[in-house]
């Protein structure tokens, strides 16, 4: 009977192991892809710039695809920043209206994605 409690208890440690490595190894994805978000449409919005101070005329492609990295970066900062920061285990980020607000602005620029 000795043996089986001691079972149990090694089996329940190696599970919150397990359960400790996997959230980590999320946030740490979690990171990683929204740092190389915003990274990459930071990059283009300052292409962009460079290309409206030096030509000062934009294709309307090129209208369009600086439309989309910055509603994508907007994307990243209101959804993706406080998704990471909660998988690391800050609780309580913002209160009812700050969240009310981050999820209005993410379903707007969700639009604007699409647009």
């Amino acid at each position: 009977m000795l043996f089986i409690t001691c079972f149990n208890l090694f089996l329940d440690q190696c599970s919150s192991l397990c359960m400790d490595l996997c959230v980590t190894i999320k946030g740490v994805s979690f990171l990683l892809q929204t740092g190389m978000g915003i990274l990459g449409n930071t990059v283009v919005l300052l292409a962009y710039a460079h290309i409206i101070f030096t030509e000062s005329k934009l294709l309307p492609v090129d209208m369009i695809l600086c439309h989309l990295a910055f509603a994508n970066l907007m994307l990243l900062l209101t959804r993706c920043v406080p998704q990471t920061m909660t998988v690391f285990g800050l609780r309580g980020l913002l209160n009812d209206p700050g969240c009310k607000v981050v999820i209005y602005a993410y379903l707007f620029l969700c639009v604007l994605g699409w647009e």
